[in-house]
C-alpha cells in the first residue's frame, strides 16, 4: 500500500510541476513582448490587436483618429 501512495504522490507532483511550467510558458512570452516595436509599421488600423495595443504608435494613431472627424 505504501508503494501505491508514493507512486500517487510522485504523479501528483509531476502533474503539478507540468501545469506550472505550462502556465509559465504561456505567460512569460506575453510579458516579454510588451515592449517589442510593432512589426507592421504604419499599419495600426489594419492590425487585429489595434484596440488593445499599448505601443506609442497605436495610442497616437487612436488619438488622432478620435480628433479627426470622418
Amino acid at each position: 500500500m505504501a508503494l501505491n501512495q508514493q507512486r500517487r504522490d510522485f504523479l501528483k507532483t509531476c502533474l503539478r510541476t507540468g501545469a506550472l511550467a505550462g502556465l509559465a510558458a504561456a505567460v512569460i512570452p506575453a510579458l516579454l513582448r510588451k515592449n517589442v516595436p510593432c512589426a507592421q509599421a504604419n499599419a495600426c488600423a489594419a492590425c487585429g490587436q489595434f484596440g488593445r495595443c499599448d505601443l506609442p504608435q497605436a495610442v497616437e494613431h487612436r488619438e488622432t483618429a478620435v480628433r479627426r472627424p470622418r
